[in-house]
């Protein structure tokens, strides 16, 4: 029992609060598609995607491109003491993604995403 006890913190203390699994980009409802995996069960949470670290680079397959990191944040404003591993896909809007700001390749934990010009 201590063997598996220890076990359990070992795994619960190398998962973080928030890990980003799988990103893809929905062209038909421009959006991206975000599957996350979290700690929590409580209550529902709220998350919002800050893009930071963007640089303008030149590439040869796409031309000039915004670089950009993701940053997904849990936006609830409280702390959730239940300890489920929640996965869940988060369908985040980039309607207000200017086409100025287009294409951008989008840099997550899990890979890198290329949301294109709107046509």
């Amino acid at each position: 029992m201590k063997i598996f006890a220890a076990l359990l913190l070992l795994i619960s203390g190398s998962v973080s609060a928030l890990q980003v699994t799988n990103v893809v980009y929905n062209q038909q409802l421009d959006q991206l598609e975000v599957q996350v995996l979290y700690n929590g069960g409580c209550f529902e949470h709220r998350f919002e995607m800050n893009l930071v670290n963007c640089e303008i680079s030149n590439t040869q397959n796409i031309g000039v491109v915004n670089v950009c990191d993701a940053k997904i944040i849990d936006v609830t404003g409280k702390e959730d003491r239940c300890q489920a591993m929640i996965k869940r896909q988060l369908n985040i809007s980039l309607s207000g993604l200017s086409n100025e700001v287009r294409p951008v390749l989008v840099g997550f934990e899990s890979g890198v995403v290329l949301v294109p010009r709107k046509s």
